[in-house]
């Protein structure tokens, strides 16, 4: 996989953040019907994104441990810092009760927050945001126990059978009344997204792409359908504009794997690839929790400026401090001592 080709879906990270911050500008708000509410399936690029992404990288990868830690480097300093600062910031701000109210947040809750597995212990994300991060980590456990297993080789029959199985008890608790268990493993309502791509990261290491994984990628689209009234996008968004909006991904990952994207990686593009994830962990409570709600309804400011032009730049600002003096040096250093450690065995 050349560089180039990361770049592309670097950006395509950067757009599917994007996409949720501008749904998370106009939650609730009357502006959300000149399609903003359309960003909500930005969390559909992303799973498509990591589908693809996560195998390349462990297929690359001749330790799964060495693989897991890596992706817990890249996920959880930030994570942490960011967390914390949303905490600190709602603390701070009930101290002095200024005109809008701020709920706080429990320590409890910050504390459970901090492991990203709060959805087990029945705890509430201290930042809306962070419901996607769990599904994120089942499907990296999912892949590190098939690459433990020794069966990432047969992942594409694997994902089929686990699709199958996954429609038909989908459709058993709807018509045959049986007991509902899925909410145990939430990856079960976006694993469509993630398989396909992991299809089309297959379908880029072929010389000829096998006819049925167009039949793949169309039948995970339609099983994704058939969860809709499982996901988020169910409470903003009809079930066509979300099919649209799945097809327009799918579409987008065609011409990708076709080597015919290249023209969305600009610098521009490829900077907000880069603050994708910490701009996607802290824009929520800070625009949608605070600034706009101050500058609109305290300072009885304009939405769009509250928004574009007060919001946007803060957050953005702030997501580019993020990632460039703290996560990338963290990385950086947590990288060079793993392979350190790994060089004096």
């Amino acid at each position: 996989m050349n560089d180039k080709r990361y770049d592309e879906l670097d950006v395509l990270r950067g757009f599917a953040a994007l996409f949720v911050l501008f749904f998370h500008l106009t939650l609730f708000r009357n502006e959300a019907k000149y399609g903003f509410q359309l960003g909500i399936t930005g969390v559909d690029l992303f799973f498509m994104i990591s589908g693809f992404v996560i195998l390349m990288s462990i297929e690359k990868s001749k330790n799964a441990n060495l693989f897991f830690l890596f992706r817990c480097i890249r996920l959880y300093p930030i994570y942490w810092i960011i967390a914390t600062f949303t905490f600190l910031l709602f603390f701070g701000l009930n101290l002095f009760n200024g005109e809008i109210p701020f709920s706080e947040i429990p320590f409890k809750d910050y504390f459970v927050n901090l492991s990203m597995f709060q959805y087990y212990f029945n705890t509430p994300n201290i930042d809306g945001s962070y419901w996607t991060l769990i599904i994120e980590m089942l499907f990296y456990i999912s892949i590190y126990v098939l690459f433990r297993l020794k069966l990432l080789n047969k992942i594409i029959g694997i994902g089929l059978a686990f699709g199958v199985i996954t429609a038909s008890y989908i459709f058993a608790i709807r018509h045959l009344n049986l007991s509902d268990y899925t909410r145990f493993f939430p990856l079960i309502y976006h694993f469509p997204m993630f398989y396909c791509g992991i299809i089309f990261y297959k379908m880029m290491q072929l010389k000829q792409v096998p006819y049925y994984y167009y039949f793949l990628i169309v039948g995970s689209i339609c099983l994704q359908l058939y969860l809709f009234e499982y996901g988020r996008a169910f409470h903003f968004i009809s079930i066509s504009s979300y099919a649209i909006a799945l097809l327009v991904f799918s579409w987008i990952f065609l011409l990708f794997s076709m080597n015919l994207l290249s023209g969305i990686v600009t610098k521009t593009t490829r900077f907000l690839g880069n603050i994708s994830y910490p701009l996607y962990l802290i824009h929520q409570p800070l625009c949608y929790g605070i600034i706009i709600p101050y500058f609109t309804d305290v300072l009885h400011l304009n939405f769009w400026i509250s928004s574009l032009l007060i919001a946007l730049p803060i957050t953005l600002i702030l997501a580019m401090f993020f990632t460039y003096k703290v996560d990338m040096p963290i990385r950086s250093f947590l990288k060079r001592k793993v392979q350190f450690l790994l060089a004096k065995k």
